[in-house]
Parts: C-alpha cells; structure tokens; sequence
C-alpha cells in the first residue's frame, strides 16, 4: 500500500511542486533521489489481537478442508487421527506392496512362504520399512509390523502413522483377504 507521492498522493505533492523538496540534494544529476512516500488512503491500525486470532485461524481451516495432508506429527494425541485416510492409503500402498513382494519370495523358493518374515521381504525390498523411524524416514510414518508365511500361506500386516493396522492374507486354499482395524474397530477392504 506504500506508492510514491506523485502517483498515490496528488494533493501532496501539488505543494511541493512535484519534485524533490528543497531540503533534498540530488549528489549526481544522473542519480535519482529516494522516493517520497505516503500512506494512501489513510490505513487503519489493527488490533494485535486480531491479527493473531486471523493467524490462527487460516492455517485450521485449511487442515479442516484436507485432513489427507497432514503431517503424523502434528497429530498425536487426535482424536480423529484414525479416520485420515491419507495416513491409511499409505499403509494399504505398503501392505500391497509387502504382498507382491511375499509372492516374489515365494516364487524364488519354489511355491513355499516359510521364508516370508520382515527381515526378508526388507532384503528383497529396501524401501520396505519395518520400523517407526524408517516409515518417518520415507515420509509417510507408514512401516512394516508383522509378516510370516507357511508353507502355503502367508501374512503381511503395515501400520499407518495413526495406528491403523492393514493386513493382506493369503489362506492356504490360494484365498486373498484384505483386512484393516481403523479405530480399533476390523474392516475387509
């Protein structure tokens, strides 16, 4: 809101004739002096109080509108933590991903899951996280818990950053079950 004088406040700069004030000395005929400025219009002190409670409360509304973005650590202790399905869509990404790998293992010993544990799958995968820190660590908070495999079946199950757990089974019929437990209440999804 802060304009020179000449362009936001004529009546000012009628007085002065338009250009510099007498009091200003130009040190080069090139340079060019500070430009004078004044507040147009008038601007109206605001309350303290008012600008804080503005400052809390567009960064509120805007987490109320996408629950999908916010960060894990900014959620502990919520509540409603366990509904943010974009803290549960990475964990279902890595229980899918858990599972492709569980069948890789599989494939590699001849039609067996025996060997399917964290500590393998992560060897097979890297990028598996099977631990809190590693899950913070790839961003989404989102890591490995259990996996386990028998001879013709096996189980993965991953975490999301708000304790929701994911688990993909396969029985030993060839049967694949997905289920969850979002809010301590299980769900097939």
């Amino acid at each position: 809101m802060l304009r020179t004088i000449e362009a936001a406040c004529p009546a000012a700069s009628e007085g002065a004739g338009g250009g510099n004030p007498p009091s200003v000395s130009t040190p080069h005929p090139r340079a060019q002096p500070p430009p004078r400025i004044c507040r147009w219009p008038p601007m109206r002190r605001i309350s303290g109080a008012l600008v804080v409670a503005a400052a809390l409360a567009v960064p509120a509304g805007a987490a109320a509108r996408n629950n999908d973005s916010q960060h894990p650590s900014s959620i502990d202790g919520d509540a409603g933590a366990c509904h943010l399905r974009g803290l549960n869509a990475a964990a279902k990404e890595l229980a899918r991903t858990a599972q492709i790998t569980a069948e890789v293992v599989s494939t590699d010993h001849e039609g067996s899951y025996v060997r399917v544990s964290l500590a393998t799958l992560h060897s097979y995968e890297p990028f598996i996280p099977i631990t809190p820190r590693e899950g913070r660590r790839y961003g989404s908070g989102a890591y490995l818990v259990a996996a386990a495999g028998t001879e013709n079946s096996y189980i993965v199950t991953a975490r999301a950053a708000n304790g929701n757990t994911f688990s993909i089974a396969r029985e030993q019929t060839g049967e694949i079950i997905q289920f969850d437990r979002v809010c301590g209440v299980r769900h097939s999804w």
